[in-house]
Order: structure tokens, then C-alpha cells, then sequence
């Protein structure tokens, strides 16, 4: 599904994968959330777009409405409360 997505983080901490870093405004972006097995079982996971919108889904779309550089981060808590994050930015520009 996410063949050749850039992917942030190391294999034992939080990773992002994401189907495009950059496109022109409005554009959708799919983002999975790499979840490392000491994380599980059952992590809560929030996702901040840094446009006002959040989701707590593991993977998720999000429209990318206005031109401008976003900072995506990705937070992930284990049932005993640590957490990890890690981040990306977005770049949307003019010119759908």
C-alpha cells in the first residue's frame, strides 16, 4: 500500500510513513503510524497536522487545504503511559 513512502524513525522507535511529503494545495496526504512492539498492545495514537486538525486513528488521510509548511507529528502512548514521537514536515504549495 505504501510502497516506496518515506518512512521517519528507527525500527525500534515511532515511524511515520507517509504517500507524499509535498503537492500543490489542496492535496491529500494517507499517513500510517509504525508502532514498535515494546508499544504494544493497544497504544493510543494522536496525530497532529499542524493546521488545527488531529486524528487518533493508526492510519489516516488528511486534506492538506491551504499553501503553507506543516509539521505532521505523530505521538504514540503505551498502556503504562510513555510515549514517542516523531514528526515530518509537509510542504503544499500553490497549484493544485
Amino acid at each position: 500500500l505504501l510502497l516506496g513512502a518515506p518512512l521517519v524513525g528507527a525500527e525500534d522507535e515511532v515511524g511515520i510513513r507517509a504517500t507524499a511529503l509535498s503537492g500543490g494545495a489542496p492535496f491529500t496526504v494517507y499517513f500510517a503510524a509504525r508502532v514498535p512492539p515494546q508499544m504494544e498492545p493497544r497504544p493510543t495514537v494522536e496525530w497532529d497536522f499542524g493546521d488545527g486538525e488531529v486524528s487518533h486513528d493508526p492510519r489516516t488521510y488528511h486534506t492538506f487545504v491551504e499553501p503553507g509548511l506543516y509539521t505532521v507529528q505523530l505521538t504514540v502512548w503505551s498502556a503504562d503511559g510513555s510515549a514517542q514521537t516523531a514528526a515530518v514536515q509537509v510542504l503544499a504549495h500553490y497549484g493544485g
